[in-house]
């Protein structure tokens, strides 16, 4: 629980501002221009599918999943996924 808190928090950009309580996330199946993880696909997972950031994070990779709401945006979960954050100040 610590590590998936730890990890929301610094890809929101609160890690840095307290004051942001959002972001926008994008993902995309090739490199977007400033990218703040990779991840490889590793398989599916109760019909949504697992991630792992081994080679962006040696020292601490981690596994994640995503649901299959993930297949509205994808014919299929994708070999790479490159996340993008965009902060955005409380309001």
């Amino acid at each position: 629980m610590w590590r998936r808190r730890r990890f929301s928090t610094s890809i929101s950009g609160r890690c840095d501002d307290d004051s942001i309580n959002r972001c926008t996330v994008n993902f995309s199946s090739s490199p977007i221009p400033g990218f703040a993880l990779h991840a490889t696909y590793i398989g599916p997972e109760f019909d949504g599918s697992r991630y792992n950031t081994a080679d962006m994070t040696p020292d601490a990779p981690f596994e994640f999943w995503l649901c299959p709401a993930l297949f509205a945006y994808f014919d299929r979960a994708p070999k790479d996924l490159y996340v993008q954050y965009v902060s955005s100040e409380a309001t």
